[in-house]
């Protein structure tokens, strides 16, 4: 029997974040990083978003937090009012470091993250970092203030969570084989749930270390820890409820009331007309 051959845009898709990943790390060894504790605190959180993260297969975004963090260092221009130097490859870098370090635990358990997750991570930290980032350290933003840079970091962070979603069908498609047109559907939409709350954690993390400094990370990262522990709470609850259903369901087949090989569930003594179930004889 041959081997298995992922899909093409399967392996595309790894090799571009696999080339990004390498390159960044090259680049942020050989330069050395900048802004040392802006760039430490910005990992510690993302390596607690990927301990915090749910385990779950019907979950589009697991680490919220840690998603969240990463996005915001790669739109910070400034951090406590004076200027920061770093470039995308450190951004990368700093954000897949901090990954795999959280994601540590969760690999000794065996339930690591998946390439798929990483990849994605690394390709859409990217992105926001490359289209925001040089023009950021070139000034083509300074005279871009108050509202305006505000709605610019939301419509960057907007494009990136379409980006990711457009991807996350796509290897999905390649994956499975299943329509991408329902595919895309279930991402735009979880876009519209969790991917809000991530993308307006984000915006207000890079808009509150740069006016309050690094005490901002905390003070934000609060309420979507929050969001995330009563999501895990009613994910639990309905899984509950869905099981109650399932047992109730099946209780009559347990009672030898219902037998499961008998068509539509009823036994032959005791159907209404005595014959079969297509057509009752009359009375």
């Amino acid at each position: 029997m041959s081997g298995y051959r992922p899909p093409p845009l399967f392996t595309l898709a790894h090799a571009c974040a696999a080339l990004l990943a390498a390159g960044s790390l090259a680049v942020t060894l050989h330069h050395g990083l900048e802004e040392r504790r802006v760039a430490l605190a910005f990992g510690v959180l993302v390596a607690v978003g990927e301990l915090t993260r749910r385990n779950a297969g019907q979950v589009r975004e697991p680490a919220p937090l840690g998603a969240a963090a990463a996005l915001s260092y790669a739109l910070l221009g400034e951090a406590g009012g004076r200027a920061t130097h770093h470039g995308p490859a450190q951004v990368v870098a700093v954000v897949l470091a901090a990954s795999l370090l959280g994601s540590v635990p969760h690999v000794a358990r065996g339930q690591g993250p998946t390439l798929d997750h990483l990849a994605r991570r690394v390709l859409t930290v990217g992105f926001v970092a490359v289209c925001f980032q040089p023009p950021y350290n070139r000034g083509m933003f300074d005279h871009w203030g108050g509202h305006a840079y505000a709605l610019l970091l939301l419509a960057l962070l907007s494009l990136t969570a379409l980006c990711d979603a457009v991807l996350a069908a796509a290897l999905a498609h390649s994956r499975t084989g299943w329509p991408f047109g329902p595919l895309l559907r279930d991402e735009l939409r979880a876009v519209v749930g969790i991917g809000s709350a991530v993308i307006a954690t984000g915006a207000v993390m890079a808009l509150a270390v740069a006016v309050v400094g690094l005490w901002a990370l905390p003070v934000f990262s609060v309420p979507l820890l929050l969001a995330q522990m009563s999501f895990r709470r009613f994910a639990a609850v309905r899984a509950t409820y869905r099981q109650t259903i399932a047992s109730l369901a099946r209780a009559t087949e347990v009672a030898g009331y219902t037998p499961a090989d008998t068509p539509g569930g009823w036994p032959r003594s005791a159907r209404p007309w005595g014959g079969t179930w297509a057509s009752p004889s009359p009375s």
